[in-house]
């Protein structure tokens, strides 16, 4: 049997604490606020042809939070029952339970950071019932590749387009582009040119 986790107790700020606070030399962050920094920086990072091991690392640290938080609902997110975690954190778990064997090597495939980053949001949406900027224009980019070459993937197509493409948006005119530019583009039609850090409603 494996050794059972810790839990760790929050103790409730002294007065050293709050006073660091006040002086500004700790900055606090809520969990989701965390998440939200983690996840808009791998998204940006991702389509800005960022470091695609620091892509996984953000994306699946915030995954694994996310799917910790989803435990006591119950609900398993929809990408962990179709692929399963240990697909999606390939290196984040390489790194996390590694041998002690140094030539032992990691086969990343990068192309799985696209499907992890949109887990992430998805997870993240069912968790606190909105999505960022960033966050919609990832799963944009998402829908844009799927494929559509059988009635189960026409399905999931339908449900993700009603669910996350804005009225009257032609997908197939961004369908095209890659990286930086599918980025710009997507968030001057959703946000109107703003930084797109800011959330948008469930």
């Amino acid at each position: 049997m494996g050794r059972k986790r810790k839990t760790r107790l929050i103790e409730t700020p002294g007065p050293e604490q709050l006073a660091a606070r006040a002086t500004g030399k700790v900055v606090t962050f809520t969990r989701e606020e965390i998440l939200v920094r983690l996840i808009n920086t791998a998204i940006g990072l991702w389509f800005h042809g960022g470091d695609m091991l620091s892509v996984h690392m953000l994306g699946a640290a915030s995954y694994k939070t996310l799917c910790d938080l989803t435990k006591k609902t119950g609900k398993v997110p929809w990408l962990t029952e179709i692929i399963g975690d240990e697909k999606l954190t390939l290196a984040y778990d390489f790194l996390r339970h590694a041998p002690s064997d140094l030539s032992i090597v990691l086969d990343f495939p990068p192309g799985s950071n696209m499907t992890l980053l949109a887990g992430v949001v998805t997870t993240f949406e069912s968790v606190f019932g909105y999505r960022t900027d960033y966050m919609s224009v990832l799963m944009l980019r998402f829908i844009s590749r799927l494929p559509v070459d059988s009635p189960e993937r026409r399905a999931a197509f339908s449900y993700l387009a009603n669910k996350y493409l804005p009225e009257d948006f032609v997908i197939e005119d961004l369908a095209k582009l890659e990286g930086a530019e599918f980025f710009n583009k997507s968030l001057k039609l959703l946000v109107g040119g703003k930084s797109g850090q800011s959330a948008s409603g469930p």
